[in-house]
Parts: C-alpha cells; structure tokens; sequence
C-alpha cells in the first residue's frame, strides 16, 4: 500500500474532478433528461405550427399576387 505524505491529507486536484466527473454528469444528464425531453416535445408543437402558418401564409399571398396580375391594370377612367 502506498502511503500519501502528511500534508497531503486534502485530496488533489486530479481527484477531485474525477469525483466530480464520475458523480456528477450522469446525476446533471438524467436532470436535462427529465427536463430537456417535455420541453422538446412542446417545442416541436410549437414549431409544427408555425411552419404551417409560416407555409400557408406563402401559399396565399402567391395565389392573391398571381389573382391580381391575371386581372391585369385598371383602366383609368
């Protein structure tokens, strides 16, 4: 067994961020797990319709522009 010198009772730098890394991260992963996923799935809602606002409101001013160049210039009077 290798004994660590006296002043050397307060664990190293090296130690301390694997605990950190080893305890940590997986503990913060499953958070953002319990978090991130409801939050993307309504996020995706929200995204799904406005891309559909987004695509019909495109849709409709082309068929209006489209209306009105077939209808040509009024005649000025």
């Amino acid at each position: 067994m290798s004994q660590r010198p006296e002043h050397a009772l307060e664990p190293t730098l090296a130690e301390l961020l694997t605990h950190f890394a080893r305890t940590t991260v997986p503990r913060r992963l499953y958070q953002l797990l319990q978090l991130g996923i409801p939050f993307a799935i309504d996020f995706g809602r929200v995204a799904r319709a406005t891309a559909g606002v987004l695509a019909a409101g495109i849709s409709a001013t082309l068929l209006i522009e489209l209306f009105l160049r077939i209808l040509g210039n009024a005649p000025i009077s």
